[in-house]
């Protein structure tokens, strides 16, 4: 029972989430009617929308998590399979859209909304160390 809650919650969290994301889009195309003097606030606005989606990414982790404690599925075997699939793709989502967030120079936001681990100042940052994207994705960047 506990689990269905937790699932119950989650989802409402996704709701409430992917209803953000929305209505900061819908903001978003009103500053198009003049983009000479809404430009920054566009911009802010498009990397807001891809905090929350990061936010959304993380919601999605935590329901995966809760979905692999369930032992009542037909073949579990399969079940555990397609769940690990879709809990790397999350995963590499979420490596990606930080690695760009990171690289557009909000790192300190990341960290500041709990979307990265916090480090202390004499360890070294690399994102490419930190989330092996060259590995992950099969690429030099």
């Amino acid at each position: 029972m506990a689990n269905f809650k937790n699932l119950l919650r989650i989802q409402q969290c996704l709701l409430e989430k992917t209803d953000e994301i929305e209505e900061l889009k819908r903001k978003k195309q009103t500053l198009f009617n003049d983009i000479t003097v809404n430009g920054k606030e566009i911009i802010s606005l498009y990397f807001e929308i891809e905090f929350k989606k990061l936010e959304l990414m993380h919601i999605k982790r935590e329901q995966i998590t809760e979905l692999k404690k369930s032992n009542d599925v037909y073949n579990r075997t399969i079940y555990q399979q397609q769940l690990n699939r879709l809990q790397n793709i999350n995963e590499k989502c979420i490596s990606l859209l930080v690695k760009r967030l990171f690289e557009e120079g909000y790192g300190q936001e990341l960290r500041t909304r709990g979307l990265v681990p916090q480090f202390n100042n004499t360890e070294l940052w690399s994102t490419r160390r930190f989330f092996n994207i060259e590995s992950s994705i099969g690429g030099n960047h």
